[in-house]
């Protein structure tokens, strides 16, 4: 079974972009465009690893991060970054937002070599 990833992005290109790219290389991936959406997915939903988009709002993306750390099981938690030098509080990890970073990340990750907070 492939491992299953929970995409929550504001943009619809971007994550139509990022869920093509992990087809593309084995994932299930669950895009979610609202917070309603992606709580929804959460709470019903079986998922190896979140990914949060950088096309979500900052205040947005906080409250995500708070809600999965309280509610969420030992997942990795990947964040996506708006700019090169951007650290992204209660993710495991802040990721560039090219392809390549994100494919890394997400299987490092997943492949356990990742520090889960």
């Amino acid at each position: 079974m492939s491992p299953q990833v929970l995409l929550f992005a504001r943009d619809p290109t971007l994550a139509r972009t990022r869920t093509e790219t992990l087809e593309a290389s084995g994932y299930a991936v669950v895009a979610a465009m609202a917070m309603e959406d992606f709580l929804n997915h959460y709470f019903a939903g079986h998922f190896d690893l979140i990914l949060l988009c950088n096309s979500l709002r900052v205040e947005e993306r906080n409250l995500t991060i708070s809600l999965v750390r309280r509610y969420g099981h030992a997942k990795p938690l990947l964040a996506i970054s708006g700019t090169p030098t951007e650290q992204i509080s209660g993710a495991d990890m802040t990721v560039p937002g090219d392809a390549e970073s994100v494919l890394s990340a997400v299987c490092d990750a997943l492949s356990g070599t990742l520090a889960l907070k």
